[in-house]
């Protein structure tokens, strides 16, 4: 799909629109995601992977593995690519996350932290 949206963000013009419509409402929205989540980023993530319910470390499996995490695990029970953002001084905040993610399911410890009042990406 993103070769027909093209990858450079411009103003929409009323030909565009037709070559829009092209695309189902979930295609567009896919695109959004993907270029939100290919923005490298030096902001602290809103939500982390980790405060998902989705996410399981690889010492947290039940039974616990016996031998060292392999190089293609992948924490994210639903096969998302993460990205990771490593700490730049010491006490820095650091994991894995996602711009966007449909399939974000925040912990209840996570969720009752949350501002009610502030805008939210969680059902």
């Amino acid at each position: 799909m993103s070769e027909g949206l093209g990858s450079n963000a411009q103003a929409v013009m009323p030909d565009d629109l037709t070559r829009l419509r092209r695309y189902s409402r979930n295609q567009l929205i896919e695109e959004l995601a993907r270029r939100a989540n290919e923005r490298d980023t030096r902001k602290t993530p809103e939500h982390w992977c980790h405060d998902c319910s989705h996410f399981v470390a690889w010492c947290e499996q039940v039974p616990a593995p016996r031998k060292d995490c392999p190089d293609e695990y992948n924490p994210c029970t639903k096969g998302h690519a993460m990205r990771f953002m490593a700490p730049e001084e010491i006490d820095d905040e650091y994991g894995f996350y996602l711009a966007v993610c449909a399939d974000r399911d925040l912990l209840p410890n996570v969720r009752a932290n949350l501002d009610p009042t502030a805008p939210h990406d969680y059902e």
